[in-house]
């Protein structure tokens, strides 16, 4: 979800959440941010230990961690081609850490509307690129490997999905996988 079709305008962060945020940009998570994903550790807790790291207020903190949720939003490239792929058929799912807030607020916009089913990484305590959320999505929806794309942000996500057998796209950017998902999937038009 995150990177790929829920996206954050990073000039909106400002220089404190910028700052306390900066592992996002190179995904060198903290391992407390790990633990948020994987919903086994709150809000409150990751909000103290990133107020330990960046050496500011768990009120500066938790403030940012609240902007940084607010400033998710669809990514109008992959919404829409999200939304393609469904009315032509095919099974769209999402495999995604992320913690409860935040998954929380995605429920909010229409694009998750969308999707077949979810696995998301708080729910099961488990977390990319751990082989087994990869399985759990697998069994529950009744997906083959090798009839599957995944899709991703994060190369060693990408390099777990095809050790199962599954094809991939690694997503850099929205114009690119894009037109690449957009290849594999046999989908042209005049755009791509």
């Amino acid at each position: 979800m995150g990177g790929v079709v829920i996206g954050r305008d990073f000039s909106k962060f400002g220089e404190k959440v910028g700052s306390i945020f900066s592992f996002f940009s190179g995904f060198n998570f903290p391992t407390c941010w790990k633990e948020f994903d994987r919903g086994t550790m709150t809000l409150e807790e990751v909000a103290k230990e990133l107020a330990d790291l960046n050496n500011c207020s768990v009120e500066e903190s938790t403030a940012a961690i609240m902007h940084v949720m607010e400033l998710m939003q669809e990514i109008s490239e992959t919404g829409a081609l999200v939304r393609e792929l469904k009315e032509k058929g095919f099974g769209v799912y999402i495999l995604s850490n992320m913690p409860k807030e935040f998954y929380a607020q995605i429920e909010k916009l229409d694009i998750i509307k969308v999707f077949d089913g979810a696995v998301i990484s708080y729910r099961e305590r488990l977390i990319k690129p751990d082989p087994r959320i990869f399985g759990l999505i697998l069994d529950r929806y009744d997906l083959e490997p090798g009839e599957s794309l995944f899709v991703d942000d994060k190369k060693k996500n990408v390099d777990t999905a095809l050790g199962l057998g599954m094809a991939v796209v690694h997503f850099t950017s929205p114009a690119e996988g894009v037109a690449e998902i957009r290849k594999r999937c046999g989908l042209f038009s005049h755009s791509s």
